[in-house]
């Protein structure tokens, strides 16, 4: 479990996800969300590409992902619901509470 969590606070902090989101931190739900997907969606297809150019992309990482797909399409469909439902006073608790775990985990992997 730890290494999950590892493994997550150092890509997000890789994309540059946890910075940007304390800069977005007091704008509206929606904006920060926007902001924040099209941010990961550079970062992910740059680091594909890398990856594919440098020759690290395989059959078997497209058969996972390929893999993953219906449960994102799930995610997606049921993220149009939970969005009205969640009172956007949790965000900045949510945003800072975020940033100092991956921040945390980022110290406690360096040292």
């Amino acid at each position: 479990m730890v290494t999950v969590v590892a493994v997550l606070a150092v890509a997000v902090a890789a994309l540059g996800g946890t910075p940007l989101a304390l800069v977005y931190q007091d704008r509206s739900g929606a904006e920060l969300r926007s902001t924040l997907a099209i941010s990961f969606v550079v970062g992910i297809a740059m680091s594909l590409v890398g990856l594919g150019l440098a020759g690290q992309v395989e059959g078997r990482h497209v058969l996972l992902a390929l893999q993953l797909l219906p449960c994102m399409l799930v995610g997606l469909w049921v993220s149009r619901w939970v969005v009205e439902r969640l009172d956007e006073r949790w965000l900045r608790p949510a945003v800072l509470a975020f940033a100092a775990a991956a921040g945390l985990v980022i110290i406690l992997l360096g040292s």
